[in-house]
């Protein structure tokens, strides 16, 4: 039971690396091509009631990169330990 929850784990945290690459590949591309950023916005701005700045989208992007690589990497690389087995 505990090895499966383990590798379940294990499995959402690759899919979160694995999902904080491609945000962060499309967040390269949108600083380095403005057309590929003005895409982007205006793709988000489409279903969003809330009127933002253009760097706004920089900025949750980069958020959105570093909090699925953190969660990612802490699941992935979550070791099995008698203390916190019992927990």
């Amino acid at each position: 039971m505990l090895e499966s929850i383990l590798m379940m784990k294990r499995v959402l945290g690759v899919t979160a690396i694995l999902l904080a690459g491609l945000v962060g590949l499309v967040e390269v591309r949108a600083l380095v091509d403005p057309a590929v950023a003005q895409s982007v916005s205006s793709a988000f701005a489409a279903h969003d009631p809330f009127p933002r700045l253009p760097w706004d989208y920089h900025v949750i992007s980069v958020f959105l990169f570093l909090g699925l690589l953190s969660s990612g990497l802490h699941f992935a690389f979550q070791r099995k330990t008698p203390s916190t087995s019992r927990i």
